[in-house]
């Protein structure tokens, strides 16, 4: 039985507006509505460059959850976890921008906690959900404003 993940509004109008769609390779929907308050914590300043590793803006601290701790209740009732293997996350924007994360990037990975779902930011705060990987060199290429939904899918 898969557990159903709703997390219940707390205290940002963030998600009161828009919930985040995550859908699972079985079809079922669940909502992401808000993010428990002791999952949130600050981050500092991140530096974003595109593709070709040109600066294009510091974003500043924000407040956010690891994307590892929203999903690690999810259930794709695998009996063996060399199966997880399969698994990858679409990361999908209102506008129809997409990026991908697989599964042991997510769950098995050193800097993992850098995958982030910022709940709060003083400047894009009309841009939220976001995704942000501040782990990655080229950070512009994954950085996902106005998360819609997040697609798992096996391969």
């Amino acid at each position: 039985m898969i557990k159903v993940l709703v997390l219940l509004f707390l205290s940002m109008p963030l998600f009161a507006q828009r919930s985040i769609e995550l859908v699972l390779p079985s079809g079922q929907i669940m909502y992401i509505t808000d993010e428990p308050a002791n999952l949130a914590r600050l981050y500092p300043a991140v530096d974003i460059f595109n593709h070709k590793m040109e600066f294009k803006s510091k974003f500043p601290s924000y407040k956010g959850i690891p994307i590892r701790e929203l999903l690690k209740d999810v259930k794709l009732g695998e009996e063996s976890p060399k199966f997880l293997s399969e698994y990858y996350l679409v990361v999908e924007a209102t506008d129809g921008y997409k990026v991908t994360y697989s599964w042991n990037e997510v769950f098995n990975q050193k800097g993992s906690e850098q995958i982030v779902l910022v709940t709060e930011s003083k400047s894009l705060e009309e841009d939220l959900p976001i995704i942000l990987n501040a782990g990655d060199i080229a950070s512009g290429r994954r950085f996902v404003k106005n998360v819609k939904r997040i697609r798992i899918w096996r391969v």
